[in-house]
């Protein structure tokens, strides 16, 4: 018993030491755990307890939760996890994608295809309007090169409260789940560490670009560096 009780400290104790969780409890309003300093862009709004864009039909919308500055701790170095909680509302947008966190600015060069930049990562949802199936495309820069992660498409429930994780280990290796079923996982290249992100992390929307604002209902967004 005494031996039991020892372990389950010392795991307490060390998951403290080391593994940083950073929480946007939306409940709780726009400021996560620690020293980070976040805005609400109109005309997103908190409304009972979730970020809610408001008007997905203007691509020119940058209505999120935007930081105000590029923390270094937003942008981990090592292994991670990214937790979304949310619901898909009726398709009002024209566009595809729907993001949930970008600190990538993904855009690209319309002449060589190539991204213009590197640094930082993206998590969105890829959902073709009207239609009832949605996927998580993910974009991670390592600093010199962007790689790819597009998950397979499961069907969808309107009003349906999600869970998504995203999980890294900072080399090559992902695994992408929803409620717990995986929607894709393997591994990446050029994979690599992600690049300390050039802009600032925004939630619900693109920070840079033509704006694609999120669809639905965000909750929650958790980090958990490890």
């Amino acid at each position: 018993m005494k031996k039991t009780t020892f372990f389950a400290l010392f795991t307490a104790l060390t998951t403290s030491v080391f593994a940083q969780e950073i929480e946007w409890d939306f409940t709780k309003g726009i400021k996560p755990n620690g020293p980070y300093e976040f805005k609400l862009i109109a005309p997103a709004t908190i409304e009972d307890g979730y970020l809610y864009v408001n008007d997905p039909l203007d691509r020119k919308c940058p209505g999120s939760v935007y930081s105000m500055q590029k923390y270094a701790d937003l942008t981990p170095k090592g292994a991670f996890s990214m937790t979304f909680v949310f619901t898909m509302e009726k398709a009002r947008s024209p566009q595809y994608y729907q993001m949930l966190w970008d600190s990538k600015g993904d855009y690209y060069d319309k002449k060589s295809g190539k991204p213009l930049d590197n640094s930082g990562f993206t998590v969105a949802i890829y959902r073709p309007k009207n239609a009832k199936v949605m996927g998580i495309n993910i974009w991670l820069g390592n600093g010199k090169e962007t790689s790819t992660i597009k998950t397979k498409r499961v069907p969808f429930e309107i009003g349906k409260k999600y869970t998504l994780v995203f999980n890294y280990d900072g080399k090559s290796k992902y695994s992408v789940t929803l409620d717990g079923k995986v929607l894709g996982e393997g591994t990446v290249a050029p994979g690599g560490a992600i690049g300390q992100a050039i802009y600032k992390p925004t939630i619900g929307n693109r920070s840079v670009g033509s704006y694609f604002p999120f669809d639905g209902k965000i909750y929650s967004v958790k980090m958990v560096k490890k």
